[in-house]
């Protein structure tokens, strides 16, 4: 499902659609060993693409300016604590936890740039968001960015 996208036709490019969605095979987790007592889905996911001016060499008034691009991406998250007592006997400890990977990958599936969020259960919030920025791509690098997708980072 694509929620938003980049468009870099006000910067003289064709405009440019890229996908923005949970992955297909890591957007759920569990936390439980034998039954579950938590899961949680990364629902949706949402993007913004835009241009930041840097400068390179000979400082601030020798410098040539040159844009780099980041991608702002989040996460909507839900969560069930489905054993209520063993979560409230193991929640006071950082267990309950996990990253989100958002990865914006080329139509090949090549990572062009990735970026690692946090996400923490919380009692009582059934949607949450988890947000992150890929930063520093290139033109030549966002030009080929196709699709950006969100999943667990699984393990420890």
């Amino acid at each position: 499902m694509m929620l938003y996208g980049c468009d870099f036709k006000e910067y003289f490019f064709d405009p440019k659609n890229i996908v923005a969605i949970p992955s297909p095979s890591g957007s759920g987790i569990q936390w439980g060993d034998n039954k579950p007592i938590v899961t949680a889905n990364i629902l949706s996911v949402a993007i913004e693409c835009f241009p930041v001016k840097t400068y390179e060499g000979g400082g601030l008034f020798g410098g040539r300016a040159k844009n780099k691009y980041e991608i702002a991406a989040t996460a909507r998250v839900s969560c069930n604590i489905i054993d209520k007592n063993s979560y409230e006997k193991s929640a006071r400890y950082p267990g309950f936890e996990s990253q989100i990977i958002f990865e914006a990958l080329s139509i090949s599936g090549v990572v062009l740039g990735q970026a690692f969020g946090q996400y923490r259960v919380v009692e009582g919030a059934d949607i949450t968001t988890v947000s992150v920025k890929i930063l520093d791509m290139s033109f030549e690098e966002v030009n080929k960015v196709k699709r950006v997708q969100a999943r667990w980072k699984y393990g420890k």
